[in-house]
């Protein structure tokens, strides 16, 4: 019996009856000094305490025999995990790995001058231990402009204080759908956003086409430059035969600086609107570079 009163005395623990728990578990003798037994997994409804992340943390470099670094980068695995499900933002994996070793380099030292009895050594050792409970906070740091729900806001700020209040419950059905149909619009806006692109890439290639048909087209004689910007009509080959550029539109063009490629296709398209046979219209970009030059000549 003093044997047990010594060891809760050296453990911190007022209850020997917490003794005969440790007594029963897998890692008899593991108890650590300041925070008590190691555990292999975080457990619980509320966001991971400092103690619970020094549990793990020994477990895996104690039992699992793993590295400082590894065991870190485990138990950050672990404690994100509720994070994620209270829906708030945390730090970058690195500066929440560096935060876990800090809080593991505070214990060693309090553990290599667990001897000393100096007033200043016990109030550092009462302190600390004192915030073992207390949130291992690994939230962003706007994490309350971040978070765009009230409850979940108050959730964070309730489990920052002195013995984090509240704690979470089951999924927020209402919630999960709103997210679910904002997912799926998302991905219907983003479809259709990729189809108007095709869509336009598309259209820009066949005007390229045109354009370089024109320039295939240059030589060819007034009687022989044939127009069909439009495939259906008949079979039969026709011939255009009007001339659509004249001296005042041969000015407005030099005057708006449109180069005659450009002019192809905006002629086509007006002929187009008013309802006009394109077919029996010379449009093509030497007939219209030819009228071009003789207008200037006259002028």
């Amino acid at each position: 019996m003093k044997f047990s009163q010594n060891l809760c005395s050296m453990y911190k623990y007022s209850e020997p009856s917490l003794l005969s728990l440790f007594m029963l578990s897998p890692w008899v003798g593991q108890l650590i000094f300041l925070f008590g037994v190691m555990k292999n997994q975080i457990t619980g409804s509320k966001l991971p305490s400092k103690r619970d992340i020094l549990s793990v943390l020994f477990y895996n470099m104690r039992t699992v025999k793993l590295t400082l670094h590894d065991s870190a980068s485990l138990v950050f695995d672990e404690c994100q995990i509720f994070w994620i499900k209270a829906r708030i933002p945390i730090q970058d994996r690195s500066n929440c790995v560096k935060k876990i070793k800090k809080l593991y380099d505070e214990w060693r030292k309090l553990d290599k001058n667990k001897n000393r009895k100096t007033d200043t050594q016990k109030k550092i050792m009462n302190t600390f231990e004192d915030n073992l409970n207390d949130l291992f906070d690994i939230a962003h740091v706007n994490a309350l402009n971040i978070i765009k729900i009230h409850e979940d806001k108050l959730f964070l700020i309730k489990q920052r204080e002195k013995g984090r209040h509240g704690c979470m419950m089951g999924k927020d059905l209402k919630l999960t759908g709103l997210e679910f149909r904002k997912l799926s619009l998302e991905k219907q806006k983003a479809k259709q956003k990729e189809k108007h692109e095709i869509a336009s890439t598309s259209t820009v290639m066949y005007m390229d086409y045109v354009s370089d048909e024109n320039l295939i087209d240059e030589n060819l004689t007034d009687e022989e430059e044939i127009i069909n910007l439009e495939s259906p009509g008949p079979s039969n080959i026709k011939r255009a035969r009007k001339k659509i550029i004249n001296h005042r539109l041969s000015a407005a063009l030099d005057k708006c600086k449109i180069s005659d490629r450009d002019a192809v296709h905006l002629l086509t398209a007006a002929a187009e609107s008013f309802n006009v046979n394109t077919s029996e219209y010379i449009i093509n970009r030497s007939s219209i570079k030819r009228a071009r030059e003789n207008g200037r000549k006259q002028n």
